[in-house]
């Protein structure tokens, strides 16, 4: 996929650009989207009426002249690298028979069925399985000395990662 440049503009009142809009100006056809970052996704209305989703990974910079926004638009065909598609946007496509389509839209789908763990603040409570078949642990978000950023820790003061609690089974005890 090519990227491509073009003067923003579109202004949010803070005199940026306003990424959403300019990718709406830029689509046609478009039955749901929303920004993510600044990734774009968006269902979009074909000629023969099926909808089908499209990606537009963007890069705004804020130092060109008039603010330049870069741009590359990725089908789903495609398989994209960005799988944060919101649930909007995926429940308004039509099925497809196209696997790498299917594939991508299953990524996503996992992708939203996954806790939300690290946005979860400091003295968060978690019931967590590592394995199936392994005993469940109750975990407690924890923000240590000299450390930028929180853990979780188990009641004998182990450290589990971030990562390792988004692989495994997670169910919310009690919210800080």
């Amino acid at each position: 996929m090519t990227w491509l440049c073009k003067r923003a503009v579109n202004r949010r009142p803070d005199g940026l650009a306003d990424i959403q809009e300019e990718c709406r100006d830029m689509c046609h056809g478009i039955v749901a989207s929303r920004l993510v970052g600044a990734t774009f996704y968006a269902a979009v209305r074909a000629d023969d009426g099926t909808v089908w989703a499209l990606v537009v990974e963007t890069i705004y910079d804020r130092n060109g002249a008039d603010g330049d926004l870069w741009y590359r638009f990725v089908p789903e065909t495609a398989g994209p690298a960005a799988d944060g598609a919101p649930r909007n946007v995926l429940d308004a496509l039509d099925p497809t028979d196209d696997p790498e389509a299917a594939a991508w839209r299953a990524r996503c789908r996992a992708r939203l069925a996954r806790p939300v763990t690290g946005r979860m603040r400091p003295g968060t409570v978690i019931r967590w399985r590592a394995v199936d078949g392994e005993p469940e642990a109750v975990l407690t978000k924890t923000r240590l000395a000299g450390r930028r950023k929180s853990v979780w820790m188990d009641p004998s003061g182990g450290v589990v990662p971030d990562g390792a609690v988004w692989a495994g089974r997670v169910t919310v005890v009690a919210r800080a």
